[in-house]
């Protein structure tokens, strides 16, 4: 739970506190979304984090991935709910593992990857938005030592960084 409030923290503190209005017109251009998943780690299963986007839409929310299990080739696929105020904006996503090291004496994995991810649809004030980019993503797994070697029960400590261009239409005068 502590690190849990440390990442939140860490985040929070990411993004200025001023301009998190969202976006006050039609707004096309640059966008980065930060997402932060801690917690406990089931593969394939979902989890649930803070999200702060800065460009068109300027936000602090919660994420929502879907859960995903990566095949025998290090590739995946899934999808995340960006859950902010003045609406919902769903990605697609697509990648890769670039590495995957367990060290069984400390039982933490550590993982990186990349992939693309697209606007599949929005609600709310984003109804509409399209875009998408590119990713990487940092994820830690700490496992607990037994006196048979690691447990299956894992933390997951991850940060997701989505980087691209989104035209977020008709969003005159709404906030999020």
């Amino acid at each position: 739970m502590r690190l849990r409030k440390l990442v939140v923290a860490l985040a929070v503190a990411a993004v200025p506190l001023v301009g998190l209005a969202g976006p006050a017109s039609a707004a096309s251009g640059p966008q980065t979304f930060n997402l932060y998943f801690v917690g406990s780690f089931v593969a394939g299963a979902s989890n649930a984090g803070p999200v702060v986007g800065r460009g068109p839409i300027t936000a602090f929310g919660s994420a929502v991935n879907s859960g995903f299990v990566v095949d025998q080739f290090g590739q995946f696929t899934g999808n995340n709910q960006l859950r902010f105020p003045a609406g919902t904006v769903f990605v697609n996503f697509s990648g890769q593992l670039d590495s995957f090291v367990f060290d069984p004496r400390t039982c933490v994995t550590n993982i990186e990857g990349h992939g693309t991810w697209t606007v599949g649809s929005a609600t709310g004030a984003y109804a509409g938005t399209t875009g998408g980019g590119t990713f990487v993503n940092d994820v830690t797994l700490i496992g607990r030592r037994t006196a048979t070697g690691c447990s299956t029960e894992t933390t997951e400590i991850s940060h997701i960084t989505l980087t691209g261009n989104i035209n977020v239409p008709g969003s005159a005068g709404l906030a999020a």
